[in-house]
């Protein structure tokens, strides 16, 4: 069935008060498997209305709420102000993405489901230090992945937050906090230990040292991204080639002052990126 399809069909029973059609809602959704494929407004409604699919998400919650992308949500502040999130069904999530929500702010985040293991908040523009803080509280060593692409409000005390609450992160975007800086980076290197991949995207202020020091500490990385981070010269690099065999992906875009020794470097010790 289609997404528009679907969706059709949901609307037919959202506001309908009939047991039967209340049994048929769920006999279907148990059948043809589209509990899966909800659009997120569609799904809010039916918690909202359908005892039969809160029967549904209790039996199916780690199917149902385990990943949730409110980034197509015209207001996908409206998740956590409605007080969605504390619905026994979001219990498990494990995974968020949200996407260019300007009116996504710091307090929002308290509210996330601590289950959560993935977060991504990309060009959420109003979301500040404190914002990061609240996650690094709320989310602790369970957090996994976090991506926080493009926002100007975020500083070195963003990465010191991540640095003490967050030290079992795998996977860390900070591409395009242009007022992070070799400091933020550093606290990073210093407890944060278990990263494979890293985008330090467009990150002006992030020294040599800085980037050469969360290397060493990241022997396993097998993805870098360091697009547009002209300043770097070729001694990071050589440390990557030195101390990161495993790295598979390594983007240096706009690196004019990497010699070829150091590239060469890479191409000798790190295999893996002739498979990429």
């Amino acid at each position: 069935m289609t997404s528009t399809a679907t969706e059709l069909f949901l609307e037919a029973f959202v506001d309908s008060d009939s047991p039967s059609a209340d049994q048929l809602l769920l006999t279907a959704l148990r059948s043809t498997g589209m509990s899966q494929k909800i659009p997120l407004p569609s799904l809010i409604a039916l918690l909202s209305t359908c005892r039969s699919f809160r029967e549904l998400a209790k039996e199916q919650s780690t199917l149902l709420f385990k990943v949730l992308d409110l980034s197509p949500l015209r207001a996908p502040e409206e998740f956590f102000s409605q007080g969605i999130t504390s619905r026994a069904e979001f219990s498990r999530l494990r995974e968020v993405k949200i996407q260019f929500a300007d009116l996504l702010f710091d307090e929002h985040l308290s509210l996330l489901p601590k289950s959560v293991t993935h977060l991504s908040l990309d060009a959420c523009h109003s979301l500040t230090d404190k914002g990061v803080k609240s996650v690094a509280q709320r989310i602790g060593r369970s957090l996994l992945h976090f991506s926080i692409y493009w926002n100007s409000n975020v500083t070195d005390a963003a990465a010191v937050s991540l640095s003490v609450r967050c030290s079992s992160l795998t996977s860390l975007s900070l591409s395009g906090c242009q007022k992070v800086s070799s400091n933020g980076v550093l606290a990073l290197a210093s407890r944060c230990r278990k990263l494979q991949r890293l985008n330090l995207t467009r990150l002006p202020l992030v020294a040599d040292l800085g980037l050469s020091t969360i290397l060493q500490a990241n022997p396993h990385i097998s993805e870098l991204r360091l697009y547009a981070d002209s300043q770097f010269t070729s001694a990071p690099i050589t440390v990557a080639a030195t101390v990161c065999s495993t790295l598979a992906l390594v983007d240096l875009t706009g690196l004019s002052l990497v010699d070829d020794a150091a590239l060469v470097a890479l191409g000798q010790s790190c295999k893996r990126l002739h498979e990429a």
